[in-house]
């Protein structure tokens, strides 16, 4: 299997991970964005398969935390402008490598 494929193979193992929610606790849309921002834009790809769900949980708090303003914001909007755009990409590539999750190995 050529590399190209296997990217898309291992991208789509990540993004299933990431969109598994515990039955009757539904993740609010806001929230489900963030998440989902972070794995198609490439980022859970350092992100070792089994650390996905905990990643998602750190980087939800992380937001909630921080940066309450990203979840207001795509809550009243219904949509990510391209400041809050920026804004995930700034947060996601700091948070990342500092979050505690295990990274594969390059």
């Amino acid at each position: 299997m050529d590399a190209n494929t296997q990217h898309l193979l291992n991208r789509g193992t990540q993004l299933t991970e990431l969109l598994k929610q515990k039955q009757f606790v539904p993740m609010p849309a806001e929230e489900q964005v963030i998440v989902i921002f972070a794995g198609v834009k490439a980022y859970l790809d350092k992100v070792v398969t089994s650390e996905i769900s905990k990643f998602e949980r750190l980087f939800i708090e992380h937001i909630k935390g921080k940066y309450k303003h990203i979840l207001d914001n795509i809550r009243t909007k219904g949509t990510l402008d391209k400041e809050i755009d920026k804004e995930l990409h700034t947060i996601l590539a700091e948070f990342i490598p500092t979050c505690g999750v295990q990274l594969k190995e390059k």
